[in-house]
């Protein structure tokens, strides 16, 4: 792993949810509703489309979310979308090498 996952502490979330978190942040997939709710900060939608597993780890997530992922890419439903839309983060450096050249 490289990059900013290189650096995640996986610990703080379950494992099963690892390729999900990865294929939305690296190429904006989208993951189903508790992903979306998850970076789109809808905490009772969170809660309401979690897995046993994922509702005890809440707290892993939060703290997940905010030391290791892009701020970019969360935060608010529009957030989400625009992540989405571009592709994640492969679309968005692809965005930003367009914007310097």
């Amino acid at each position: 792993m490289q990059g900013w996952k290189a650096h995640a502490d996986w610990s703080l979330i379950p494992d099963f949810k690892r390729e999900a978190i990865i294929a939305y942040v690296d190429h904006g997939q989208p993951e189903g509703e508790f992903i979306e709710a998850l970076f789109s900060n809808q905490f009772t939608l969170v809660c309401l489309s979690a897995d046993l597993c994922s509702k005890q780890r809440l707290l892993g997530y939060a703290k997940f979310l905010v030391e290791h992922i892009p701020a970019v890419c969360q935060g608010s439903p529009q957030a989400y979308a625009d992540w989405v839309a571009i592709g994640g983060m492969e679309g968005f450096a692809a965005e930003v090498a367009k914007a310097i050249t």
